[in-house]
């Protein structure tokens, strides 16, 4: 799926059931990017300094939907 149909996905408010991969595709297209991998962590910096870093971590394949939250709230609130 296309990150512009991920992104309207996400903000409708759907945080569960997302493919871990979709969810690193969606975050690398809103302008975070992958600085360093901890164990099953994978932590990303936004190109903006002042936006929150993320951390994602995935089980099963799967997003985890607390991460996917934590994720639309930055959008949202950067506007991006």
């Amino acid at each position: 799926m296309k990150a512009a149909k991920l992104k309207l996905k996400l903000l409708a408010g759907h945080c569960t059931n997302w493919r871990y991969a979709d969810a690193l595709l969606l975050a690398r297209h809103c302008g975070w990017e992958l600085t360093r991998t901890n164990g099953s962590h994978q932590i990303l910096r936004h190109t903006d300094p002042a936006v929150a870093t993320l951390n994602f971590q995935q089980k099963d394949g799967q997003a985890k939907a607390y991460q996917m939250k934590q994720l639309k709230e930055e959008i949202e609130l950067s506007n991006l």
